[in-house]
């Protein structure tokens, strides 16, 4: 759990636009392959994992969006954006799909 919370921590450290987050992908991947999970090849900045799983066996899907939104305001947290001209907000949302 320790390295979830320093995992999202960056992440809100250095946000990316839309279409820029070049960065915020190879972390994630970087992240994935540390965890021995196999990532599927998708058109960056897009990234899939693959948990190992015995064919037949349900598939949940995990998604979330890695861009950011533009917002002022006057936030003193700790992981706040390193970036002091164009802070933003994170849109870590996370949708679970059953199959």
């Amino acid at each position: 759990m320790k390295q979830a919370v320093e995992d999202l921590r960056y992440l809100h450290q250095h946000p990316e636009l839309s279409g820029q987050e070049n960065e915020t992908s190879n972390y994630i991947r970087e992240r994935l392959e540390t965890l021995g999970i196999k990532i599927l090849s998708f058109q960056p900045p897009s990234v899939a994992g693959d948990v190992n799983r015995k064919t037949g066996e349900k598939t949940l899907a995990l998604r979330a969006d890695m861009d950011t939104l533009p917002m002022k305001g006057g936030q003193t947290v700790s992981y706040l954006s390193k970036n002091p001209v164009n802070r933003l907000e994170n849109g870590l949302n996370v949708v679970k799909a059953f199959s």
